[in-house]
C-alpha cells in the first residue's frame, strides 16, 4: 500500500511541474511578444487582463497602453 502511495505522490509533483512550466511559457510568450498578446486578447481576455494587472503591480507600466495604441484600442 505504501508503495502506491509513493507513486501518486510521484505523479502528483510531476503534474505540478508540468503545469508551472506551461504557466512560464506562456508568461513568457506574453512577456515577449506583441503578436502573442494580441491572439490572447482575441481568444482569451480575462488571462491578459490577469498578465496586465500581475505586470503592472511588477512595475512594468505602460503594456497596455502601449498595445492599445498599437491595436487601435
Amino acid at each position: 500500500m505504501a508503495v502506491f502511495w509513493k507513486r501518486v505522490a510521484k505523479a502528483v509533483v510531476l503534474g505540478e511541474m508540468v503545469l508551472l512550466l506551461g504557466a512560464y511559457r506562456v508568461w513568457h510568450q506574453m512577456n515577449t511578444s506583441r503578436d502573442y498578446r494580441k491572439w490572447m486578447k482575441d481568444t482569451f481576455p480575462a488571462i491578459l487582463e490577469g498578465f496586465y494587472k500581475t505586470a503592472e503591480m511588477g512595475g512594468y507600466k505602460g503594456a497596455r497602453e502601449a498595445d492599445a495604441e498599437t491595436w487601435g484600442k
